[in-house]
């Protein structure tokens, strides 16, 4: 739910790159989304207050790549273009109920935040957000995107029945799944490391993309 793991991005993507990052609203008022087609209909409306048109850049990881996704179709179905979708180790149609652990201390760490500091009176409930977010998640089905996808795969952890880019995202998906995977745990893909060659990929993407227009 949280955003400022993706400003890691900043330092690899350059001065002319700017990025925005959505997070949960549940960390600014009690009510939780009950969908991701709602979660991606108020980003959007976020987005296109600052930039009304495209084409438009998208990524996300875990949860927040479904929620891209999402993005990518509503904006393609509403006449815009989407120049980069980027999927980060994020897989649809998954019993995430299933392997969910406790893993909150770690991946705050992995961002640089004290646990004890959202812990305090008045913090939103981090616990609540992360169970509604697997909630939402295993009751929807996703549209169809015309265009290529950039995905991240995070390979530790992985089983022979672990899902890949292509295998979830293929028979969905229009253009080719172009995959990168990197050696590293699916809650610490944007810890500096991993971030750094993701953002690598993202740079030169977006560089192709500008001299093309």
């Amino acid at each position: 739910g949280l955003a400022w793991g993706y400003l890691q991005f900043q330092r690899h993507l350059g001065p002319d790159q700017p990025i925005y990052g959505l997070q949960a609203r549940a960390f600014t008022r009690a009510e939780l989304p009950e969908s991701v087609e709602e979660m991606a209909e108020d980003y959007l409306e976020q987005i296109r207050a600052v930039r009304p048109h495209g084409p438009y850049h998208l990524a996300g990881w875990s949860l927040g790549g479904l929620v891209a996704y999402e993005m990518a179709v509503r904006l393609q179905a509403a006449g815009e273009r989407v120049g980069l979708l980027a999927l980060i180790d994020a897989y649809h149609g998954q019993d995430l109920e299933s392997e969910r652990r406790e893993i909150l201390p770690e991946l705050l760490e992995a961002i640089g935040i004290d646990a004890r500091m959202v812990a305090e009176d008045g913090n939103p409930d981090m616990a609540q957000i992360m169970v509604g977010d697997v909630q939402i998640v295993d009751a929807r089905s996703p549209g169809r995107f015309r265009g290529d996808i950039v995905f991240f795969t995070a390979l530790r952890g992985r089983t022979a029945d672990s899902p890949t880019g292509r295998s979830n995202w293929g028979p969905l998906v229009d253009g080719e799944i172009e995959d990168y995977a990197l050696d590293v745990d699916h809650h610490l893909l944007l810890e500096p490391g991993p971030a750094a060659e993701m953002g690598a990929v993202l740079a030169a993407k977006l560089d192709k993309l500008q001299s093309t227009d």
